[in-house]
């Protein structure tokens, strides 16, 4: 929280002592002394002589009670006091939730409108904005900071003015456009404030915007599903965002891996083959006798055979009829895919060095993808990740390999060893 904004607290809190205070003397105080005067006045010379006693009880009453309101008043006025404290001691613990928010990855960010009283501008409310940032699931919380006015200055304080680096879901006000020029700040662009405009023009445009809305729907999903696997294998940090050990999930990182069974049947016996697709999901498949099958999902069901003389497995997609063929798991290394063809006989090859997928050569698009890793800390430890992706068009002659038509390098930083930069 800023400087300012820790005095607007401190302020607030005398504010309010000095209001109880009058309030409770107005209210109070200055009613009980009223009564106090006229009691004295023209009800206590009035008695008798022989009622001194009465006489006596109805002044310790009052004095009493006169006591009790200054004590009461001292204590409301304490409170306001202990307020303006509590805002001084808070201080150090919300700065730092929000340099643990500046740690985020990713952080979400928006403004709401917010009327105030300022004491210099008396008889009138003032517009101010309450920006809230919520960091990541490795950063969870939540921060608070209040602007007097509707510019940029608190968001450049808190972003910039502290050298955030990272992602910034926003929606497409034109007040975060200045963020996002050096390259450092990320923009990700908020689907609820896109979807709203699709939802408000159904009636005046039904048939685009349902398709558009059907688009955003499929897209909802996906992060359910990403969510439920998340909770599901109470996964965390790297693993949960999907870029553990090489950055992302890539197609041609799609693996079987086979288990024998409890009597230790072989390969096309028994045991089952566990497969992980493109997405990332393992599925098992179990023999029926003679093919490795997979009852997951609707449609016809996928297979898994193994070849004993080429020592390869192919998969079928029991839906599209697309073919993938993998080299053979070895112990508990899965075996990876090395050969794709779809319905229509394109084909698509992988091949790798070291175990880690080095090209890609799509026949049907005529281009050839080539990966480059290097060495990075992660924690401490020097890991492999992709530094460049090169990809070529295969117009050369004998369809060797033509220039380069997209160069694309990766940068990371932090000791996780995130993306922090794409270069294209």
């Amino acid at each position: 929280m800023p400087a300012d904004a820790s005095q607007d607290l401190v302020v607030a809190g005398q504010r309010l002592r000095k209001k109880l205070v009058v309030a409770l003397t107005l209210s109070s105080v200055v009613p009980l002394l009223i009564l106090a005067w006229i009691v004295r006045k023209f009800v206590l010379p009035t008695l008798p002589a022989e009622q001194s006693l009465v006489f006596g009880g109805l002044q310790a009453l009052l004095a009493s009670t006169l006591i009790g309101m200054v004590v009461g008043a001292y204590i409301i006025w304490d409170v306001g006091r202990t307020v303006a404290r509590i805002a001084e001691m808070l201080d150090p613990v919300v700065a730092l939730m929000a340099s643990i928010v500046r740690e985020s990855r990713a952080l979400h960010t928006d403004a709401t409108k917010m009327p105030y009283l300022d004491p210099k501008v008396p008889g009138k409310s003032l517009s101010g904005q309450m920006w809230d940032y919520v960091g990541d699931r490795d950063h969870p919380f939540n921060v608070f900071d209040f602007c007097r006015d509707h510019s940029a200055k608190s968001i450049d304080a808190f972003l910039q003015g502290n050298h955030y680096r990272g992602y910034l879901n926003a929606d497409a006000h034109n007040i975060y456009d200045h963020l996002f020029k050096s390259g450092s700040i990320i923009e990700l662009g908020c689907w609820a404030h896109c979807r709203r405009n699709f939802y408000d023009a159904k009636e005046s445009d039904p048939v685009r915007a349902h398709v558009a809305l059907g688009h955003i729907r499929q897209l909802y999903a996906v992060e359910a599903e990403a969510n439920r696997r998340i909770a599901e294998q109470k996964l965390t940090g790297a693993a949960a965002d999907g870029d553990a050990d090489g950055g992302w999930h890539r197609s041609g990182e799609r693996t079987v891996l086979f288990t024998a069974g409890a009597s230790g049947e072989g390969r096309n016996v028994g045991g089952k083959v566990t497969r992980v697709g493109s997405d990332g999901h393992a599925t098992d498949y179990t023999w029926n006798g003679s093919a490795y099958v997979s009852t997951e999902g609707d449609g016809a069901h996928d297979s898994l055979t193994y070849n004993t003389t080429s020592h390869q497995w192919t998969f079928v997609d029991g839906s599209t009829r697309q073919q993938e063929v993998y080299l053979d798991s070895l112990g508990s290394a899965p075996g990876q895919i090395i050969k794709q063809i779809d319905s229509t006989g394109n084909q698509i090859d992988f091949s790798y060095s070291s175990g880690l997928l080095a090209t890609i050569v799509d026949h049907g698009s005529g281009q050839k993808i080539e990966f480059a890793y290097a060495y990075i800390f992660v924690n401490g430890t020097q890991v492999l990740r992709v530094s460049q992706i090169n990809t070529y068009s295969l117009n050369g002659p004998n369809g060797t390999l033509g220039a380069a038509v997209r160069e694309v390098a990766f940068a990371y930083n932090g000791p996780a060893g995130r993306l922090s930069t794409v270069f294209t």
